[in-house]
């Protein structure tokens, strides 16, 4: 009652099907590179606030919060609406400057955004888009 299969012909099966399955791939992996959108950041300071380069900035983007060196970074994140939130540790104090900014970003598109604190330690920074 067993059947015996063609060696050949099962090879060819595999082989047919490893084809179609890579081709697969490769089609959602060109469509997700395509949808692929992001949010850069940079943060600069008053030169006079030296000080500041001894303590690093908060980015928080849909709540995810990291904590960054001053200068530029690059996030990935998927299209449609955002909340980005920029602070930086100053001393005691965990969130000095904090300023919160809600972006649309579109699908394939680099959001750019630029943060810089307050001259005032105390007073919120600002936050745009470029």
């Amino acid at each position: 009652m067993y059947r015996r299969v063609d060696p050949i012909c099962a090879l060819l099966t595999v082989i047919t099907r490893v084809a179609c399955c890579s081709k697969i791939v490769e089609d959602q992996t060109s469509d997700m590179s395509n949808r692929v959108s992001a949010i850069d950041i940079t943060t600069k300071m008053f030169p006079l606030a030296f000080l500041l380069l001894f303590f690093k900035t908060n980015v928080s983007i849909d709540g995810d919060a990291r904590v960054i060196p001053w200068g530029d970074s690059h996030y990935d994140v998927l299209p449609g609406q955002h909340e980005v939130e920029i602070s930086f540790k100053y001393f005691f104090s965990r969130k000095m400057g904090s300023q919160k900014i809600g972006i649309e970003v579109g699908e394939g598109k680099t959001v750019s955004l630029r943060y810089r604190p307050s001259f005032l330690v105390t007073m919120p920074g600002s936050i745009t888009i470029h």
